[in-house]
């Protein structure tokens, strides 16, 4: 497989990696099978797919191990990244940043995944009552200390209040998501469950439980750090003259806008050599300012949910319905309504996959579109069944044309969002 350098730190990994979150989290536990997932994770490596994206929170705990057991027979084969900032309690996931926890949680991730070393190690989630320069800077000592090459950070979910926003913070937010707030002093939100990559989504409206868990996320005082939970915008659903063009004719606000900021904090501290974000054929507001500012920095870019949970790669069929404990079930882009518009976006996919010869499919070309925006950029897609990981890996092999990226920036936009 092609391998990209990115970031500050050097690093080298394949253009394709593995998110190994459906193994343990957010997806349908049904259908969770550890020696099927192994397999997958070895099948994802032996093709070049050396990126092995994993964190602390996926079970919790459960998918480092499993992700530990691979390590332990083959880690010079794998670039392993995890995660640190989300704490799951019984009912509830809260952001904790503290640095003596960051350097607890470091050690117990090495103790799992049965390594010395962890190859990237990214900030999932900000403590909104910790400066985010104490976590970065308690993240960099792991760096000085030789058990953490390179540092991160996610900004799933991190888009602005709205357009021209200029601040994330929790009043923004809780004026988009005014009724859904529980009143528990502690400003939480009903938790449906962590979306891909580890991100908090609240479903406006819901009641406390969500997701089959009842789980919550608590957002604590004057959030000046990265977002712990977003909308996500459909096409042109923004006050004209506010929005940036997207790559499926949509439109979209300054996306991210209280990310950068808070990046540009941190940079003074300590390099990041990655940001992981989404960023999909789907859901294309990274292209508006994120990626541009990564590029400028020489900041690699994971683009996580590349298939669009699944949407993108045509496998999905309207109505079929989902288990409760699946996000998609409360995804409203995953109604049978919405997955029955947003077709038009797969049969682009699919036409396309067709012109470039049998055994080609949608998912490959949607993963191709996000390859093609930048030498720092890697797709992330993340499951838990050895074809889909082999699949997938195939993309990084398969080039886009010029009539191909027009095609696909003329789709219609997806309908349907979190608003």
């Amino acid at each position: 497989m092609e391998r990209r350098t990115i970031g500050a730190a050097a690093l080298a990994v394949g253009a394709v990696g593995l998110g190994c979150m459906p193994m343990h989290w957010a997806y349908t536990a049904s259908r969770r099978h550890g020696e099927q997932s192994l397999r997958t994770v070895h099948a994802a490596l032996d093709v070049g797919a050396t990126l092995l994206d994993t964190a602390d929170m996926y079970g919790p705990f459960t998918n480092e191990l499993l992700v530990g057991r691979v390590l332990r027979e083959r880690r010079q084969d794998a670039f392993v990244s995890t995660k640190v900032g989300l704490l799951v309690g019984d009912r509830h996931v809260v952001a904790h940043g503290r640095p003596g926890y960051v350097r607890r949680a470091c050690d117990a991730s090495l103790r799992r995944l049965q390594t010395d070393v962890i190859d990237l190690y990214q900030l999932h989630c900000a403590d909104p009552e910790v400066p985010v320069e104490e976590t970065w800077g308690a993240m960099a000592e792991l760096v000085g200390a030789g058990k953490v090459r390179a540092l991160g950070v996610c900004a799933l979910g991190a888009h602005g209040a709205g357009a021209g926003s200029a601040s994330t913070d929790t009043t923004a937010r809780g004026g988009r998501w005014r009724g859904a707030a529980r009143s528990t002093g502690l400003g939480e939100v009903p938790y449906p469950g962590p979306g891909p990559g580890g991100q908090v989504r609240p479903q406006p409206g819901a009641g406390s439980g969500g997701a089959g868990q009842g789980f919550s996320m608590g957002v604590r005082g004057d959030a000046t750090a990265f977002p712990t939970s977003a909308t996500f915008p459909a096409g042109g659903a923004f006050p004209a003259g506010a929005a940036a063009s997207g790559p499926t004719g949509g439109s979209f606000p300054h996306a991210h806008a209280g990310t950068i900021r808070q990046l540009e904090r941190i940079q003074q501290v300590f390099p990041v050599s990655t940001v992981q974000a989404e960023l999909s054929v789907w859901s294309p507001e990274a292209l508006d300012r994120l990626l541009p500012w990564c590029e400028a920095r020489g900041v690699g870019f994971l683009a996580a949910m590349p298939l669009g949970n699944g949407f993108l790669s045509g496998t999905l069929t309207p109505g079929q319905g989902f288990e409760p404990d699946d996000i998609r079930a409360r995804h409203p882009r995953f109604t049978a309504e919405m997955m029955a518009a947003n077709q038009p976006v797969v049969s682009g996919l699919r036409r396309i996959a067709a012109r470039h010869g049998a055994g080609t499919t949608p998912a490959q070309v949607a993963l191709a579109w996000v390859l093609a925006q930048g030498r720092h950029v890697v797709a992330v897609p993340g499951t838990k069944r050895v074809e889909w990981a082999v699949e997938n890996a195939g993309a990084a092999g398969l080039a886009l044309s010029a009539r191909d990226l027009d095609e696909i920036r003329e789709l219609p936009p997806a309908k349907g969002s979190w608003d």
